[in-house]
């Protein structure tokens, strides 16, 4: 609910055109906050006592804002009025079970400083606009001449595209906590961003896709039906940036100059399109320099001041009758069209001076047009027999083409037959390798048995070996004790024959031993050799 010092209320202040209706769209489609399209609930209250503030109404504002600054000071007002303001805020919350009131309404340019004594701790979120944008969107929406636009014809449009911005500018020079600038080009080339910096900026809990509004039908159909209201928004579910430098196509170079000098520097330099300035006055053929620093803002400002009075005079006796009002506006009337009936004529003067130089260049361009004429005619008959000539050539090329269009299909049928023959290979050589790498597996697994096995018998040779080598050993023993046996012989006859029957014996049992040597040892060289093919037959 909205606060007696504004807490719970935003208020979205920028000049109309801007794009304020797309942020409304963006923030009413929070669950928490309501943003109708255009409330216009506290302007016409203001301007009872701004005697600045321009209002057009079927019964005499200006007399009414007299009696109630005679009667009702200002304290009273603004209390009266916050009671209002809250009752209609607080009642339109309570119907849509919201709790954050956004006030989206046009021209509160007008009542800057009194909104801010009203609701002083209310959010203020000024929407910035490349100036040279809201001039070509009122042109273009509102179908408005350039001269009213910028206060060469005055109207109330007239301060929308040109004093707005210098209020607003300096309202929110003074930087208070509750106060939070965003610029358009920013707002709808990432609109998802800039929306949560501003939700989180006015405490509005964190929500996805609220730039996507136009998914939000019971909103678009509220926006639809609402009298008031820009119906543009209808036409998008989501910000996009054609509007960007729409300025561009939409004034000419004359109305770009024109829009400059009543703007002035100021204007952009302090709301940071400076870069659009210098590309503007490029365009209308200017040096930045040559741009008053605050251009016509001046002269508007007394305008401003005194278009009210101008439109609804009173006496010192009391108010004037209608009649007499009517009559006051249009003797004024008269009087602006007299001297701009002079202006015009001078004007046209100087025009006519102008056309009749502009007819002498217009008959010397005739004279060569037509000898341009002649020209052309003789060219185009040469150009004629090249054309017959190209076209011959294009049907020979477009036949060669055609043939090699045939060639190349032919071509690449054929290598698609070679590459069918070429997969099917393929996969019978795939077939071998996994074949073979099987193979190789059990050829791995034979070798790896094989192994062990030769370690067996090499151990069980190494043993024979062994054994043998003890032989020849024992071998060489039993042939010394020979040797001692005939030394013996020599000396001991008698024994002789017992000695020589001891070695018979002895070479007996040698022999049966290495026999039996041998034995063993080709039965291991048989059980090695055998199995493997190596035995000979």
């Amino acid at each position: 609910m909205v606060r007696n010092d504004g807490h719970g209320l935003v208020f979205i202040l920028s000049p109309p055109r801007s794009g304020s209706t797309l942020l409304g769209a963006m923030l009413a489609n929070h669950p928490q906050a309501l943003c109708p399209p255009e409330p216009w609930l506290l302007l016409p209250l203001g301007a009872l006592r701004s005697p600045d503030s321009e209002i057009i109404a079927a019964y005499d504002h200006g007399l009414a804002g007299a009696a109630w600054n005679d009667s009702v000071p200002d304290q009273l007002f603004d209390q009266a009025v916050r009671a209002f303001a809250l009752a209609a805020y607080n009642s339109w919350l309570r119907e849509a079970h919201r709790e954050v009131f956004v006030d989206k309404t046009p021209r509160y340019y007008h009542v800057l400083p009194w909104l801010e004594r009203l609701f002083p701790k209310a959010f203020k979120v000024r929407l910035l606009r490349n100036p040279l944008d809201v001039v070509s969107s009122c042109k273009q929406t509102w179908n408005l001449t350039i001269d009213e636009i910028v206060g060469d014809v005055t109207s109330p449009h007239s301060f929308d595209t040109t004093i707005s911005f210098a209020l607003l500018s300096a309202y929110f020079a003074s930087g208070t906590p509750y106060q939070y600038q965003l610029r358009y080009e920013d707002l709808v080339r990432d609109p998802a961003s800039q929306i949560a910096k501003l939700c989180r900026f006015i405490g509005l809990p964190p929500v996805k896709s609220l730039h996507r509004y136009g998914t939000n039908r019971v909103l678009m159909k509220a926006y639809k039906d609402a009298q008031m209201g820009d119906k543009k928004i209808l036409e998008h579910e989501e910000p996009h940036t054609h509007s960007i430098n729409c300025w561009e196509k939409i004034l000419t170079t004359g109305e770009i100059k024109q829009t400059l000098f009543t703007l002035g520097r100021a204007v952009f330099v302090r709301d940071g399109y400076a870069d659009v300035l210098a590309e503007a006055a490029g365009r209308a053929g200017l040096d930045a320099s040559e741009i008053p620093e605050a251009g016509r803002l001046d002269q508007i400002f007394d305008h401003y001041r005194a278009y009210s009075k101008n439109r609804l005079p009173s006496t010192t006796g009391g108010a004037r009758t209608l009649i007499e009002r009517d009559n006051l506006l249009l003797r004024d009337r008269l009087t602006e069209s007299e001297a701009d009936r002079a202006a015009r004529l001078v004007v046209i003067q100087q025009q006519g001076q102008r056309i009749a130089e502009l007819e002498g260049e217009v008959h010397r361009w005739l004279q060569e047009i037509k000898q341009l004429s002649t020209k052309l005619t003789e060219t185009g008959q040469q150009t004629a027999t090249e054309i017959s000539a190209l076209q011959s050539e294009r049907s020979r090329l477009s036949n060669e083409l055609e043939q090699q269009r045939a060639a190349i299909d032919a071509h690449t049928q054929e290598i698609q037959t070679q590459r069918a023959a070429f997969e099917q290979e393929k996969a019978g050589l795939l077939t071998r390798l996994d074949k073979t790498r099987n193979d190789l597996a059990a050829a791995e697994a034979d070798r790896g048995r094989l192994s062990a096995e030769i370690e067996r018998y090499s151990g069980e040779l190494d043993r024979a070996r062994t054994a043998f080598e003890e032989s020849q050993r024992s071998n060489e023993t039993l042939t010394r004790e020979l040797q001692t046996a005939h030394a013996r012989l020599d000396t001991q006859a008698r024994a002789l024959d017992s000695a020589v029957t001891s070695l018979e014996e002895a070479r007996a049992r040698l022999k049966e031993y290495q026999l039996h040597l041998l034995a063993i040892e080709q039965h291991w060289l048989f059980r090695f050799l055998k199995p493997r093919g190596l035995w000979p037959k």
